[in-house]
């Protein structure tokens, strides 16, 4: 997951000096990509072990309840992805690509802050 962070920076930086180009901007979108699967994964994991260590289901997990159905983060992790693959495979759609990318965080941050 270290290694995934630190390349947003890169990816960002490149993004930003090519002028928005659909490579970059598509690299970019996998990069984000990757950081939502990694930190899946380690939710996963911990709420794994926590179910394994108090020897019951879901409702034991203070992980699990907190984040309830995940649905925040499969709409992210869908426009990350949708994104991605127009910015590749559509180079005049970088711009909405971009727009995925920006909305789909705004929607998060929105929503923890009202909960």
């Amino acid at each position: 997951m270290d290694f995934v962070l630190s390349q947003v920076t890169f990816a960002s930086d490149w993004m930003g000096s090519s002028g928005f180009a659909a490579g970059p901007v598509a690299f970019y979108g996998f990069i984000l990509v990757c950081c939502n699967l990694s930190f899946f994964f380690i939710q996963s994991t911990i709420i794994k072990e926590q179910k394994k260590m108090n020897d019951c289901g879901d409702s034991c997990s203070i992980l699990a309840v907190a984040l309830g159905t995940r649905w925040k983060e499969k709409i992210t992790l869908s426009s990350y992805a949708l994104g991605t693959v127009l910015s590749f495979l559509f180079p005049p759609l970088v711009g909405f690509s971009l727009f995925l990318y920006a909305g789909s965080n705004r929607i998060l941050v929105c929503s923890r802050q009202k909960n």
